[in-house]
């Protein structure tokens, strides 16, 4: 795979895995019936990404924060994307509007604290020998992507 089609590919998981997390959440709190490890491969299945084309190497809910992720590695480039669900008032309630708000208010103090589930999964997931390449989310998930970027050094 050369770095055009090695670039495609992130770009192409990391749509899907940002739409997976959604649902991986909503499966979790129940708000959706179903396994939330199935949920997120039919999700990825209905996106087009062959199942035998990755593993889903780590998952996470924080209830008290509402950060939800998943890790997962792509067989094809090697690489493990992490992808942060964003607000999802239907599983979450009102944390995730809470951190938006604290977001939209520059809270630095408030979002160091509830970042820390984000980057404490980075961190484990990493641990485990894997070669993050990429963090993704929509909304409150890109925010919790970019800032665990920012502080691991890693593309976001």
């Amino acid at each position: 795979m050369n770095g055009i089609e090695k670039s495609n590919r992130r770009v192409e998981m990391s749509a899907a895995l940002s739409d997976a997390v959604y649902d991986y959440e909503k499966a979790y709190t129940g708000v959706i019936k179903g396994d939330p490890e199935k949920v997120t491969k039919d999700v990825l299945n209905d996106a087009g990404i062959h199942k035998d084309s990755y593993k889903i190497v780590d998952t996470m809910y924080d209830p008290d924060s509402g950060v939800a992720a998943i890790a997962v590695k792509d067989t094809m480039t090697g690489e493990t994307y992490i992808a942060y669900a964003g607000t999802n008032m239907s599983a979450d309630g009102h944390k995730d509007p809470i951190v938006d708000l604290a977001i939209a208010l520059n809270d630095t103090l408030y979002l160091k604290e509830k970042n820390k589930p984000a980057l404490d999964f980075y961190d484990r997931v990493e641990a485990s020998g894997h070669y993050i390449s990429t963090t993704t989310g929509h909304s409150y998930g890109e925010f919790q992507a970019g800032r665990t970027a920012m502080e691991r050094q890693v593309p976001s």
